[in-house]
């Protein structure tokens, strides 16, 4: 419009005017209401360990109303062989996956690189950050020292994390994948519980696919997870990227995690990197709906990793790369990539109390979880140590049953049951055992040793896979016994009895498949449960916490109820709180 018609046309329409000068004027008003966040996910490194460093990314965080971060740096670190003339800074190629990137190895340089950087900062710089440790190897037991003498030497340290576990496309170069299962985690997440510290867990409900699909995947790792969650329901727990990543989708992810929210009151669910393109947007009203029955257990995070600005146009990547790294280390800076949430927040402004519970999610739920914490950090107290100095494996409380295995050609060797082994020919080679013939488990269990002082055993099973139930041993045994795949046992008050056998189990946990409800002869089925006080048995017709509840037990008071209604319905169960 000409500049005199312009003006004619705002002496005649000046409100009209007005408002159209004022969206012109803010373009703010894009992302609707002026939201205010805490970046509960930052990484302060990349995988070079390099960093833009605190000056430009508290730049970043002012142009964006980012009050507080949490930072952390990255637990592994891409090696850079002689022969290659590049560093490599992703561990992704856009054209081969991980076939052509060097191996990546856990690494705590990322740890002392934050914090010494962080002690740079002055006062008012460092109030609006909160450092957590992250170099940390979910399968070494030895970690626990590392984390104790980290917290005593640098008391500003706030938190644990993020924890690796299972971590996609990233463990196809490290040497062992890090499981949830690992009793080295006990100890790790016992010491955050005293001092009320956050832990921050990576841990994808499924195998990351090499290639770009998305085709729904089942949660298969789904089980170790909640395992960590039941033996440590003192400890606050932030599930990274709410349980998926690149190229994984999970069929009725809400559905699942509104589950597992019940069951578990110390789980929460960090809403970063792929969430957004692989969940929420494609089921927008669905999440909205968790989230305002549930807008406590949200947090929000940038997740990029030592890139904190924007790209200018010369910096920019190809689409094909940045399409792969979604908001972790992509064209966008860290105000962005909060922002990518913003039509999930407005639509939550529309619910009843709608703009409180988006609040929640920005800034208000990570900020009290920050609250609590009574030791280290901002507190001024120093850290709790539940060992009192002492070595902390020599805790009864992380005692496990031992079984001697037999191999062939080869000594026996002992094996700790803190986990669910499905086949356990398989797993002693997965978990570590790695010679040079690689003898191969007989299928004989030499003996089974209960240690500690709580009580403590093992179910057994002659098949892999958890069928053909043999029984349970909560005394040791040193008889020779045909087993192929065993369930650790910490819990004697939940348990079922088969229908067949008379036999008792016990489930040791939530289990999102029943794989030895029924053997393969369709026979020794599940008929009877009983549930301890304080806890209500749900029951699913669909494997993973999904489908139609078939049937809600309260505590049976020290009897058995008959499931005869269901028992042939039942494919995963849940123990939850009775509240």
């Amino acid at each position: 419009m000409p500049p005199k018609t312009f003006a004619t046309a705002a002496k005649k329409r000046p409100v009209l005017f007005f408002i159209l000068w004022s969206i012109l004027l803010l373009p703010c008003y894009a992302y609707g209401r002026d939201y205010r966040f805490t970046d509960a996910h930052l990484h302060y490194v990349n995988y070079a360990v390099q960093s833009q460093g605190f000056p430009a990314l508290l730049a970043e965080m002012d142009r964006h109303k980012i009050e507080r971060a949490i930072v952390f740096g990255s637990g592994y670190e891409i090696s850079w062989p002689d022969i290659r003339p590049y560093r490599i800074r992703y561990y992704l190629d856009t054209e081969t996956g991980t076939d052509l990137v060097p191996p990546a190895y856990f690494t705590k340089r990322g740890d002392y690189r934050l914090l010494i950087d962080y002690a740079k900062l002055s006062y008012d710089k460092r109030v609006r950050f909160f450092p957590f440790l992250q170099g940390i190897d979910a399968n070494n037991r030895n970690e626990i020292y590392y984390i104790r003498e980290m917290f005593e030497s640098h008391p500003g340290l706030c938190g644990i994390g993020e924890i690796m576990i299972r971590g996609g496309m990233l463990n196809r170069l490290t040497p062992f994948t890090p499981q949830g299962d690992s009793i080295a985690l006990d100890p790790i997440l016992d010491f955050a519980a005293a001092n009320r510290l956050p832990v921050i867990i990576r841990h994808d409900m499924a195998e990351e696919p090499p290639k770009p699909t998305k085709e729904p995947l089942e949660p298969i790792y789904l089980k170790e997870m909640i395992d960590l969650l039941s033996r440590h329901p003192n400890t606050i727990v932030i599930w990274a990227h709410a349980g998926i990543g690149r190229n994984i989708h999970i069929r009725e992810h809400h559905i699942l995690l509104k589950r597992l929210i019940t069951a578990h009151p110390n789980l929460y669910i960090d809403l970063s990197w792929f969430a957004w393109e692989n969940s929420i947007e494609k089921n927008l009203n669905a999440w909205v709906e968790l989230i305002t029955n549930h807008p406590d257990r949200f947090v929000l995070g940038s997740n990029k990793i030592g890139n904190f600005r924007s790209r200018i146009d010369d910096e920019k990547q190809t689409s094909a790369l940045n399409a792969i790294m979604s908001s972790q280390s992509g064209n966008i800076g860290v105000g962005d990539a909060l922002k990518r949430y913003i039509p999930l927040l407005k639509a939550i402004d529309r619910q009843p109390d709608g703009e409180a519970i988006s609040d929640m999610i920005t800034h208000r739920n990570i900020n009290w979880i920050l609250g609590r914490i009574t030791n280290a950090c901002k507190t001024g107290n120093p850290v709790i140590d539940p060992w009192k100095g002492g070595d902390p494996w020599k805790d009864p409380r992380y005692a496990r049953p031992i079984m001697t295995v037999q191999l062939e050609n080869a000594p026996p060797i002992s094996i700790s049951l803190h986990a669910n082994y499905g086949d356990i020919a398989r797993d002693i080679v997965l978990k570590g055992y790695r010679w040079h013939e690689k003898p191969k488990y007989t299928g004989i269990a030499e003996s089974i040793q209960i240690e500690g002082t709580a009580k403590q055993g093992a179910g057994l099973f002659a098949e892999s896979g958890f069928k053909d139930y043999i029984g349970y041993i909560d005394a040791s045994r040193r008889d020779k016994i045909s087993v192929r795949s065993v369930v650790s046992i910490g819990n004697w008050d939940e348990a079922f009895t088969y229908k067949n056998k008379d036999a008792l189990f016990f489930p040791s946990g939530n289990w999102p498949t029943v794989p030895w409800w029924r053997n393969d002869k369709n026979k020794d089925i599940i008929n009877k449960v009983r549930v301890p006080e304080g806890r209500r048995l749900i029951l699913y017709d669909d494997e993973y916490f999904r489908g139609k509840v078939l049937q809600v037990i309260p505590a049976t008071k020290g009897k058995f109820e008959s499931l005869d209604k269901v028992t042939d319905k039942v494919r995963s169960f849940q123990f939850v709180p009775e509240s």
